[in-house]
């Protein structure tokens, strides 16, 4: 992937499609994508909690863990978080902020006796991420009990609704074409449902029985005869009338295959059409199709594909995207960490001895930085159901929550079943980073930048004068940082606004400012 001209080299042999030069739209493309990804990256940002539930008056414990979101980008990560307890409406109980030191982000939140039980959402950012949808912060549910509070009852009806909604692979499909439609059934409650059911015409004649895989999700894989209505009906009578039958437009499918990527593309008068593969970092061009009502296939090897989500994306001469299909490869140079742990007697308050080994694929050991949550057995239901890997290659790139995100990279899964599950959520949840009508147009700015990374602290301040609206011609401000026993003399020649930078002080430290009037 360092070397593009080798890899364009290496997929037009692969794909047996006539060379030909580029059209201009996707040179804009491919430039102004690697221009955003490396001056306007987003920042990952993962808490580690030590729970999700809590009665009033604990502490909420947590280390942080920031990275850039492309590869691409060389820009000092912020040396700054903030964690902030909000309450069911969006506004704040809590708040912190936390300095980063060597072992990332470590702080925590005290809850006072006096708040309210229920359900509140911990939130993570940093400063620039401000500058991004808060779609892009660190969230996280918890319970709190114990105070006064009202208790949530569940809703009968809501529990016993059922919403069935679809995902054409690739956004459409076509009659006489094989096609595959995830779904995802879901109560009224916004929980996964498992079900039983069968695809039927408009006569009723059944054409297929289907059933979900995973989380609510499954897929239906047929090939449509003509653009007749199909229904989704479940065992217990329930209808639900599938996306119709697409007659123009395109659409892009991808299986893995023996090292491969087998991309097929089907579709109605598009015409001349590019294939681009975009991951978080790059933006490339992979070939050239006709969408002329036949369907073209095209190989992209394995390990020309970036660990993590990618996205296949067809758009016509035009530049406009006609399809869009995510997929998922998982990183084999991924580290192994193993929990090794040894009870040294048995009986209450026993204790345990742990270590944690960090590799390399080949065994090799590796340094790392980590944190331990410990739970009661009682309290295992409130364990953290996302971790690093988690959060940083899925959660943080996908709209809506993921029920148990972490089971997606357990190991003692086996792969292959958690690779169909893993290709059944990037059918029905989309990627969130980056918006391809921004960077298409190239009237567009790539980005706006109203806050900075944070890398030092700064004290900001007006002078104002009780008795009078005249600015001082000028003045002197004593700091005293007790702590520390530091003083600093500043002497401002005109003006009533102050700015303090460069500062490098733990969270909580106090500033004392003592002014004096020079005129």
């Amino acid at each position: 992937m360092k070397r593009p001209s080798i890899l364009f080299l290496l997929l037009t042999l692969l794909f047996g499609v006539e060379a030909r030069a580029q059209m201009p739209k996707v040179d804009t493309l491919v430039a102004r994508y690697g221009i955003q990804t490396a001056f306007f990256p987003s920042e990952k940002l993962f808490l580690h909690i030590d729970r999700t539930a809590y009665h009033v008056g604990e502490t909420i414990w947590f280390n942080g863990y920031l990275s850039n979101a492309g590869r691409a980008s060389s820009l000092a990560e912020s040396n700054f978080i903030y964690v902030e307890l909000l309450r069911s409406d969006g506004s704040v109980e809590e708040r912190v902020k936390i300095k980063r030191d060597g072992k990332g982000f470590p702080g925590h939140i005290d809850i006072d006796e006096d708040m309210p039980a229920g359900e509140y959402t911990l939130r993570a950012y940093t400063q620039w991420q401000m500058n991004f949808p808060d779609d892009y912060m660190f969230h996280q549910r918890l319970l709190v009990f114990g105070g006064a509070g009202r208790k949530e009852r569940t809703n009968p009806s809501k529990a016993e609704a059922l919403d069935v909604s679809f995902y054409p692979e690739g956004g459409r499909y076509f009659a006489g074409q094989p096609a595959r439609i995830g779904f995802k059934a879901m109560d009224g409650l916004g929980r996964s449902v498992e079900l039983d059911a069968s695809v039927v015409d408009a006569e009723g004649e059944e054409l297929m029985k289907v059933s979900t895989r995973h989380d609510g999700m499954g897929v239906i894989q047929f090939i449509p005869e003509d653009a007749g209505a199909l229904w989704l009906v479940t065992s217990g009578g329930r209808r639900f009338a599938l996306p119709p039958v697409s007659s123009e437009g395109a659409s892009v499918s991808v299986q893995a295959a023996s090292g491969r990527r087998m991309v097929r593309i089907v579709g109605n008068g598009a015409g001349r059409c590019n294939l681009l593969l975009r991951d978080i970092s790059s933006l490339r061009f992979v070939a050239e199709v006709v969408v002329d009502g036949t369907a073209k296939t095209v190989i992209i090897p394995e390990d020309a594909v970036s660990p993590g989500i990618n996205s296949l994306i067809l758009i016509d001469e035009k530049g406009r995207m006609l399809s869009e299909r995510l997929f998922f490869r998982y990183d084999a140079s991924a580290p192994a960490v193993q929990l090794k742990e040894t009870v040294t007697s048995a009986g209450p308050r026993t204790p345990v001895t742990a270590s944690i080994e960090l590799k390399d694929p080949s065994g090799a050991p590796l340094d790392g930085v980590c944190s331990v949550s410990v739970l009661r057995l009682s309290l295992a239901g409130a364990a953290q159901d996302d971790g690093i890997s988690s959060y940083m290659h899925l959660t943080s790139e996908l709209r809506g929550a993921i029920n148990d995100p972490r089971w997606y990279f357990d190991a003692s899964v086996p792969e292959k079943e958690r690779a169909a599950a893993l290709d059944m959520l990037m059918m029905i949840q989309g990627w969130s980073y980056y918006d391809m009508d921004v960077i298409a147009d190239s009237r567009s700015p790539l980005g706006k930048v109203r806050f900075a990374r944070e890398h030092m602290q700064y004290v900001r301040g007006k002078i104002s004068r009780p008795l009078s609206t005249r600015a001082p011609k000028k003045f002197s401000m004593l700091v005293l940082i007790p702590r520390l026993g530091a003083s600093r003399y500043v002497a401002v020649e005109e003006g009533r606004s102050f700015v303090m930078d460069s500062l490098d002080l733990e969270e909580g430290t106090g500033i004392m400012i003592k002014v004096k009037r020079d005129d």
